[in-house]
Formats: C-alpha cells, structure tokens, sequence
C-alpha cells in the first residue's frame, strides 16, 4: 500500500489515503511518510524528504518497483489518471536523464527541413523543470520536486504551471479538451533556450488514421482549445505567446 500510495504520488503530484484503512494511514503518519493535512482530519503523503528516501528504499527491493506499477496500470484510465501518459511521462524522464539530441529520440519530418531551420533538432537537449524563479536539471538523483507530474483540471492551471510553476511540476498532465496529453520542457545545452514539448499519446496500432491526424493536429498550438471553448482558446493563445516571447 505505501509503494502504491508513494508511486502515485510521485507520478501524478497527488494521492488520496481514503481508500487505505485507517490503521494503515495512522502507521504511514507515525513512521514520517504522511502528515495531518492542517485544518482537516485528513492524512495526505507529499513530504519530499520521505518521498525520495521511500524511492530509493524501493529501488532495492527486487518484488517493488516502479515501472512495473506503470506497466499494470497502462490500460487503467479515468477521468484525471491516464496510465499511458503516465508510463509515457516516466520513459521520456528517463530518456533525458542525460542529454540527448532531438533527432535521435523523435522522428521529424523531412518535408520541413525545405522550409524552415530545423538545425536546432541536432543539438543536444536536457530536460528541465521551469518555474518563475528558475530553471532546474533533471537527472536521476535529481529534481526540483518530489512528484514530477502535476494533473491540471483547468485552462487556469495549465497556463499556472507554465508560467509560474510555483511547485516545480516537470511534467503537466492537461485536462483531455486542451489537446496534448503531456507538456514538458527541454533545454539546449548550446544556446540555453527552452523548448515546450507538447505530447499527443496514441497507440497508433490500435486507432484509425482518421484519429491519427486529430492526433497531430492537436500538438499544434492554433488546435489548442479549439473544439471546446473559444474564450479559453483566445486567452491560452495571447498568455502563452507573451510568455514565449
């Protein structure tokens, strides 16, 4: 149960203990890996400290494991969890944590090369955790935060995490009518600029190429919002391109 409740937490930023007993929970207080949430009679688990001392604790525990939990869950999805974006988010943070040139891990397509610079695909690129105060490596060992996603369940929280981030989220997972299915940043290691990743997931064996293509079309930012809500839309496109410029 702490293994579930820790992954959890640290994959997605948060984790009910409801469904745990209630002698469970008065353990998982008593040993320092949760606290009484201030105010409430709730036990929450989101101290970073205890967080990353039960991932290495795990880590050396050949029957737990974390990527095994990811692979469980790969099919499991509800309204604010989606197993394969989760599995998705865990392979791209280990993917980069060295890093990695663009074209090695994402097939681009050759037909813009004609048309723009796409120089920049070869340089090498490291992930990175943005916030308004800085901008953090992440590696291994190492993070800015002791949960590397962050669920968003509005267009507010979406432009939150990108342009202040105060909890040092890696990853954001958006709510399902902004499009993408996961943002993240990369930076290159020559010129220091940061590139928002926007990740539609599809497993392109088992949908239609109908599908496909409102697939890609929504990892474009003119598609952001677009079906869902016009205010949202023109509101995501003038705060976002501020931001960027």
């Amino acid at each position: 149960m702490l293994a579930n409740a820790v992954f959890t937490q640290f994959v997605y930023g948060s984790y009910s203990l409801n469904s745990i007993d209630s002698p469970c929970r008065a353990t998982f207080v008593q040993y320092g890996f949760a606290r009484h949430k201030t105010g409430t009679k709730a036990e929450v688990i989101d101290e970073p400290l205890m967080i990353f001392a039960a991932l290495t604790w795990f880590k050396k525990q050949k029957h737990f494991s974390l990527l095994d939990c990811l692979r469980r869950d790969i099919h499991r999805h509800s309204t604010c969890r989606n197993g394969f974006e989760a599995y998705l988010a865990y392979y791209i943070r280990e993917i980069f944590e060295t890093p990695q040139k663009l074209d090695a891990v994402f097939t681009f397509r050759s037909d813009f090369a004609s048309r723009t610079d796409l120089s920049w695909q070869h340089g090498a690129f490291e992930l990175v955790t943005v916030s308004r105060a800085k901008v953090v490596s992440i590696t291994r060992n190492s993070g800015p935060s002791s949960s590397i996603g962050f669920i968003a369940v509005s267009g507010a929280e979406v432009l939150e995490w990108i342009k202040t981030n105060k909890d040092n989220y890696c990853f954001c997972f958006p709510p399902e009518s902004f499009g993408p299915d996961i943002l993240f940043y990369l930076r290159c290691q020559h010129s220091q600029k940061l590139l928002l990743a926007a990740v539609q997931c599809k497993k392109y064996e088992e949908v239609n190429v109908d599908c496909l293509v409102h697939g890609l079309r929504t990892v474009s930012p003119p598609w952001f919002w677009r079906s869902k809500s016009t205010e949202v839309c023109h509101s995501w496109h003038f705060k976002l391109n501020s931001f960027l410029h």
